[in-house]
């Protein structure tokens, strides 16, 4: 789970997967494919997401919305 707590400069960098509400075997997914961030994600289309990390459709666009999701509370909470 993400917390809505604002993040620090720090973290706001990072922006790590670990606290994404995903499958533990999605996460290790996507850290075996170097997807070990929200940007390095949301730069990528959900075809890529598929081929790089080798998961399935419905698993991609399952990352796809909660990294979306993830990155909008972030914005909301930050005021950015």
């Amino acid at each position: 789970m993400f917390s809505s707590a604002p993040l620090s400069k720090k973290q706001k960098l990072s922006n790590e997967i670990d606290d994404l509400s995903l499958h533990p075997e999605l996460i290790h997914k996507l850290k075996q494919a170097k997807l070990c961030s929200l940007k390095a994600i949301m730069h990528l289309s959900h075809p890529e997401i598929q081929k790089t990390a080798r998961v399935s459709a419905s698993e991609a666009q399952n990352v796809l919305e909660t990294v979306s999701e993830a990155l909008l509370i972030n914005k909301i909470t930050s005021g950015n």
